[in-house]
């Protein structure tokens, strides 16, 4: 666990298992297993609680409240499918107790919604009437209903097939942080390439703010709810050592 300048304050070995790591309410830290269960962290990453969660899903994943005082523990392939609760005990309660509710969750189900027409590309709603995508060659795009898609600048763009996904700050509508990538191979076993972008856009103008190629593959990312940092958590290679970046953007 790392403060805003980077240091670390905790940490804790949980190599012997497989988890990721969500920011809770006010700062405590809960983690989600691969097995459908979770453990609820003080900040020092002690373990509180563990609960057990059959979503029905491939994993967990945590959305805290408006109010930060509480989250909800949800099936990721089942948006609807969540437990709320509230408190270092982790004590369970209903949603209506949270003031302004889970504005990330509600947007998460929004957009699936939107999306479930197959074939379409994943589109990212920015506000109630414009939402964007990115096609199989990492262009964006910004759409509103009843109206045709206008094409932006983008430095994700490339002449392979990418994969892209992006992701809206929580707190400020007005940033999208979109990462592409794309790779070439001979066959299924032996990568030849392998590269990945990033770029943070600016919605209502549709400039980008910020660019950068992290590199060769197996890097993760994260918009800080204000949208005004990235942390980049680059993965070792061949035995080498990973590293974690944040890059603040005005």
């Amino acid at each position: 666990m790392l403060d805003m300048e980077g240091r670390t304050i905790a940490s804790i070995d949980r190599s012997s298992e497989t988890g990721v790591l969500w920011p809770g309410p006010n700062g405590g830290a809960l983690a989600v297993t691969s097995k459908h269960s979770v453990q609820i962290l003080d900040r020092q990453l002690t373990v509180l609680k563990t609960i057990d969660y059959e979503g029905g899903g491939t994993c967990c994943r945590v959305f805290v409240s408006a109010d930060r005082t509480g989250f909800a523990i949800c099936s990721v392939s089942l948006g609807q499918n969540c437990r709320y609760l509230r408190g270092e005990p982790a004590s369970e309660t209903s949603r209506d107790n949270f003031h302004g509710g889970f504005p990330e969750l509600d947007k998460l189900n929004k957009q699936r919604q939107q999306n479930s027409t197959k074939g379409r590309p994943e589109q990212y709603l920015v506000k109630d009437d414009e939402s964007w995508f990115f096609d199989r060659k990492g262009n964006v795009f910004r759409v509103k209903p009843g109206m045709q898609a206008v094409k932006l600048p983008s430095p994700t763009t490339t002449l392979l097939d990418s994969g892209c996904v992006a992701v809206v700050s929580e707190e400020n509508p007005d940033r999208l942080l979109a990462s592409c990538s794309d790779e070439l191979s001979l066959g299924d076993e032996l990568p030849l390439y392998a590269h990945e972008r990033l770029a943070l856009y600016d919605v209502p103008s549709g400039r980008v703010l910020f660019k950068l190629d992290p590199g060769v593959g197996n890097s993760t990312f994260k918009l800080s709810p204000d949208g005004k940092r990235i942390v980049v958590v680059r993965g070792a290679a061949f035995g080498g050592r990973a590293s974690i970046t944040i890059y603040y953007v005005p």
